[in-house]
């Protein structure tokens, strides 16, 4: 028994410029889908809608990458083994308007041995066990999430059909329902499942070009699940959604067997998303050159992006277009402060020559820490890079200089230099 991750049943193909051992970068818009995946088999599947549109309800679009977090050395729960490389999946900051498929290779066969899928939370550092589709053919782990983070595989120790594994339940598109989440849990190992926090969602739908079913691995427990699905059009979308309760999921064996039980929403649904469905965040503009912002602070902290071209003009808060087409579409800043916002500065065509990535302390709002974590990532044609910094009170910090040529991208340097800020010369507000 085989459950396939190839969710899509067309566009096979992956979409965009590059695809690397460990790294690939493509760009899909609201109305369109695609696979962005690596030669190693690490992968992101978009469907039609995911992609938010832009602020004025428009098509959007996102450049997508995918690259080895060579910097993350994840803390994994006592008896676990890691199973996979850690993959960094970017833009962070952006909340998709339904949720990606992302897909990681386990090395070596999985067999009956029971796998596990964690992200890492942006804002805690916290490692959160995600509900797993699992595909024994190409020994594939997948899950789906609203919003990029590092994420991996590990091997878990058990055996699955043990009384502590996890089990499966399987959804159906009866009805056209399309996706859903869990909104209830009562968990039989509290204490083991202590990282599945409850979150995570599924999409499935033959009229958004996906399988009609889905096979999803979750802890043993008791469940009450939201099924949502849009009867409306992509850019009008109208919503209901159905309460399924009273759902128990057993350790029921091996990888693809199920329960018999198939849940499926009702013919008619109440008005409204479901509760778990987080409020998507406007695509971003992107081109030739896109470098986003991103830092995670829940008390509120002020940084800003700025970005030289090669005429020497900078791009930031107070001069947000250029004349060389560089534009600032994206500000984080106390007045209107949201935890994890990105901060994005693009050109949509971007002219040759040197330009240098800085963060500058702007102020700490309401907040009393001293530094703060940040992560930058820089996008040029088929190559991107994210760095991960961390900035102290009224400092400024090169991040990078990279020059865009016909011979393609060079960085310089590789290690972040933190320097005193000038004076502002006045205030935002």
């Amino acid at each position: 028994a085989v459950q396939s991750c190839d969710l899509f049943e067309s566009d096979d193909d992956p979409v965009g410029p590059s695809a690397s051992d460990n790294s690939a970068i493509g760009v899909i818009s609201t109305e369109g889908n695609g696979l962005i995946k690596t030669e190693s088999g690490v992968s992101v599947t978009v469907s039609p809608g995911c992609i938010p549109p832009t602020t004025s309800n428009e098509n959007g679009q996102m450049t997508i990458s995918i690259e080895l977090a060579e910097d993350q050395t994840p803390d994994i729960p006592a008896g676990e083994s890691l199973a996979s490389n850690v993959m960094r999946f970017g833009p962070s900051g952006f909340t998709f308007a339904q949720p990606v498929l992302v897909t990681i290779p386990v090395d070596g066969d999985i067999g009956d041995e029971e796998v596990a899928i964690y992200r890492v939370n942006p804002t805690t550092g916290d490692l959160e066990r995600y509900p797993a589709i699992i595909d024994t053919e190409n020994n594939t782990v997948s899950a789906f999430t609203y919003e990029f983070s590092p994420w991996f595989v590990t091997r878990t120790g058990r055996t699955m059909g043990s009384n502590t594994s996890w089990g499966c339940v399987e959804f159906s598109t009866i009805y056209r329902a399309v996706g859903g989440c869990v909104t209830g849990i009562d968990l039989a190992y509290p204490q083991q499942d202590a990282s599945y926090t409850g979150k995570g969602s599924f999409v499935f739908g033959t009229d958004i070009g996906l399988s009609s079913r889905v096979k999803v691995h979750l802890p043993q427990g008791n469940y009450t699940f939201c099924l949502q699905r849009n009867v409306g059009s992509l850019f009008s979308p109208t919503w209901e959604h159905d309460i399924v309760s009273g759902i128990t999921v057993t350790a029921n064996g091996y990888y693809g067997s199920c329960s018999d039980e198939v849940i499926s929403a009702s013919a008619s649904g109440t008005p409204g998303l479901c509760d778990c469905t987080p409020e998507f965040t406007p695509s971003a503009g992107t081109g030739d050159v896109q470098v986003t912002l991103t830092w995670y602070n829940a008390e509120g902290v002020d940084l800003d992006l700025h970005v030289t071209d090669p005429n020497g003009e900078t791009v930031y808060w107070d001069n947000d277009q250029s004349v060389s087409g560089g534009v600032l579409d994206r500000d984080n800043e106390c007045s209107n402060y949201i935890n994890g916002k990105p901060e994005n500065i693009f050109w949509k065509n971007a002219p040759s020559g040197k330009y240098k990535v800085e963060v500058d302390w702007y102020e700490a709002c309401e907040s009393s820490v001293s530094s703060q974590p940040f992560i930058v990532r820089v996008l040029n044609g088929s190559s991107a890079r994210t760095y991960h910094g961390s900035i102290g009170v009224d400092k400024k910090v090169q991040v990078v200089e990279f020059d865009v040529s016909a011979n393609g991208l060079v960085y310089s340097p590789e290690t972040l230099v933190e320097t005193e800020r000038t004076a502002h010369h006045h205030s935002k507000r």
